[in-house]
């Protein structure tokens, strides 16, 4: 069984079988994603297109990059985790 979680501005997940999860709400800005899996995996972090239907990729991880800073729009986004149970952590990094 995974846990999840959102606070304002973060997403994660322990433990979390493959599948896809979400929707959350993320008010954009500079984020660290962080991921942490015992088997070869892949983790998508994923944007609600302007069309509304459409997922759109905006973060790809696997076991040879486990972390990732980089700056997303505010939007709805979904992570997709492919092949073994795996934790993620999307946390917003203040610019104060």
């Amino acid at each position: 069984m995974a846990l999840t979680g959102a606070r304002t501005n973060e997403i994660w997940l322990q433990a979390a079988a493959p599948g896809t999860y979400g929707p959350y709400a993320l008010n954009g800005g500079l984020f660290a994603i962080v991921t942490v899996w015992g088997a070869s995996a892949t983790i998508s972090l994923n944007v609600l297109g302007p069309d509304g239907s459409t997922q759109v990729p905006v973060a790809a991880l696997a076991s040879t990059n486990p972390y990732l800073t980089g700056y997303i729009p505010t939007g709805t986004y979904q992570v997709v985790i492919g092949t073994a149970a795996s934790s993620i952590s999307v946390r917003e990094i203040p610019l104060n």
